[in-house]
């Protein structure tokens, strides 16, 4: 599922990730080491680097297309990201059919194919968070210093990729605090220190100061991150209640042994919990910050829904589940966003007579994914009313939205190729236009005169 959603699926889900995760690493062919770390910004360079790494390998085994050096980049990631997240989610359970059900869940619940095969430093960063967590579990069952430190060690890795889940090192001091093993205290200060010295003396390398990009990101988001989108506090709750699909679990769950089944992933709840109210707490909030959690979430749903399923498969809760999720499961990996701009941006590639643009309007102004051709497009925006003054060679082509397209257009010129928008994305056209009109049809026009 993972491996069919990365190779179908080369949506864009947002500019961000497009402009800082995309767009420095494909064509790996028209990009270098130096680039990307000259123009990281705030941001780090270490989650940049590592994917030039998977799109320069890819580019290295004959991949020259940039689509397909981009869908080298999603399979990697996804297969990695599932099983180590699917290894040690499952190792969180002693039962044979808690793991089966976790399995499940991380390899067919609607959001996880599509999220675990982005280049986006939350996913990134997820798979590390899960082996953290079963780490800290480890510990919590036999207090030794090895999974202590090992917790300690891959949250830092994770936070290499996404800086704010280092929050979850409350997380194990809870847990440390919670076993009565205050004396591991200044043993998980020593790792923790000696893991921010090093992820710094990275930084310094790449960046030239200690700890350059968490500085430059701290002091980014401080000054403008309540400008952006708030939320009430609450949100992140109403969220996960809402990834639970009530009311499959809204039952009484008679016989249900809480304390056992949660006594032991304790060390999975604190993480979770600690996260999401330390994100609840800011302002600016986005779907998209939970999904480092994701795998815990599913991790502590396991047992409601194993106890669930003991009364058989034939319920109405489970007719619910399978058929919502796995309805929501083709549309999210399957259905390709920005994919009418992107589906331009291949073709483009892939008709190398073309090296020039004229975007009517606004067609190309919210983003033209020039990542997936390899070499320069020039790209000018033109106006309606300049349309029958334009005379373009045959090297020229005109790009615009369906909604811009005239009677007259058809006198001057000639339609190459339309490039309709993802299901999702048309539906959201038809039921609002005006909103959502740079989702609509991207057509492209050459003079009649060209062959």
């Amino acid at each position: 599922m993972y491996v069919a959603t990365a190779i179908v699926n080369v949506g864009i889900i947002a500019v961000d990730d497009y402009t800082m995760a995309i767009a420095p690493i494909i064509p790996a062919q028209n990009h270098s080491v130096a680039q990307i770390i000259n123009d990281a910004g705030f941001r780090s360079a270490v989650p940049t680097l590592i994917l030039f790494s998977l799109s320069r390998l890819a580019l290295n085994l004959g991949l020259n297309d940039p689509a397909n050096q981009f869908r080298f980049v999603l399979v990697i990631l996804g297969v990695a990201s599932f099983l180590i997240q699917a290894t040690f989610g499952a190792k969180q359970f002693k039962e044979t059919e808690q793991k089966k059900i976790f399995v499940f869940l991380i390899g067919f619940y609607f959001a996880c194919p599509l999220f675990f095969t982005r280049p986006m430093i939350e996913a990134l960063s997820a798979p590390f968070i899960t082996v953290s967590a079963y780490c800290a579990r480890g510990y919590w069952e036999s207090p030794k210093k090895a999974p202590l430190a090992l917790a300690t060690i891959f949250l830092a890795i994770a936070s290499l990729f996404r800086f704010q889940v280092g929050v979850c090192v409350l997380a194990l001091i809870a847990v440390v605090l919670l076993r009565k093993r205050h004396r591991d205290l200044p043993w998980l200060v020593l790792v923790g220190a000696t893991c921010f010295v090093v992820s710094g003396l990275i930084d310094w390398r790449l960046r030239g100061s200690f700890h350059y990009s968490l500085l430059s990101y701290l002091k980014y988001n401080l000054a403008l991150s309540s400008t952006f989108g708030t939320t009430p506090f609450y949100s992140f709750a109403l969220l996960f209640l809402g990834l639970s699909f009530p009311p499959v679990l809204f039952r009484r769950f008679p016989g249900f042994e809480w304390k056992k089944e949660y006594g032991q992933l304790l060390p999975t709840l604190i993480y979770f919990v600690a996260f999401v109210i330390s994100h609840s707490l800011v302002p600016h909030k986005e779907e998209r910050f939970m999904i480092p959690v994701l795998p815990l979430f599913l991790v502590l749903l396991t047992p409601m829904v194993e106890h669930l399923l003991r009364k058989g498969f034939f319920q109405w809760r489970v007719a619910y589940f399978v058929v919502l999720n796995f309805l929501l499961l083709g549309l999210a990996s399957f259905n390709i966003a920005q994919k009418n701009v992107v589906g331009l941006a291949i073709y483009l590639q892939q008709h190398p007579h073309i090296d020039s643009i004229f975007s009517v309007e606004d067609t190309l102004l919210y983003l033209f994914p020039t990542a997936f051709i390899s070499r320069k497009v020039e790209h000018r925006g033109v106006k309606s009313s300049e349309l029958d003054k334009l005379r373009p060679t045959c090297r020229q082509a005109v790009a615009l939205r369906s909604d811009y397209n005239t009677p007259q257009l058809n006198t001057q010129f000639k339609q190459l190729a339309a490039f309709s928008p993802g299901i999702l994305e048309w539906i959201v056209v038809k039921l609002n236009p005006g909103q959502n009109s740079r989702r609509a049809a991207v057509e492209l026009w050459v003079s009649k005169d060209c062959p």
